[in-house]
């Protein structure tokens, strides 16, 4: 794909809601399956984002059909070790695309706030 139409792609996408950016950066660092996702969640913002299961899986069902993660064919950990119930999920590169520039995006705004803060 040229790198215009990667622009595109990923620009179709922003500015992302911040619950899909929690989940987005939760499979960053690891595949996992929807209570994994909402504790890993919990763990990194030290309780202030608190998922409920049918928020998540709307978000993953939205971020799922536009490219962004994906449920995986496999399973990340042995079967004896696993519940078969459980869906798995790996972020795209499409994903890590998206979250990287919704970051970037951000860190404008933060700095652009700062410097209006010290302006003041």
């Amino acid at each position: 794909m040229p790198p215009s139409d990667r622009s595109a792609a990923v620009s179709a996408h922003l500015p992302l809601k911040p619950t899909a950016l929690q989940i987005l950066l939760s499979l960053a660092g690891g595949q996992r399956y929807g209570y994994a996702i909402i504790k890993e969640i919990s763990q990194r913002t030290e309780g202030r984002v608190e998922l409920h299961p049918g928020i998540l899986y709307r978000f993953i069902r939205r971020l799922d059909e536009g490219g962004l993660i994906e449920e995986l064919d496999h399973r990340p950990v042995p079967e004896t070790e696993d519940d078969q119930r459980r869906r798995y999920y790996g972020i795209t590169d499409l994903g890590r695309r998206v979250m990287a520039a919704e970051v970037e995006r951000m860190g404008e705004m933060v700095s652009w706030a700062r410097d209006v803060e010290i302006a003041s």
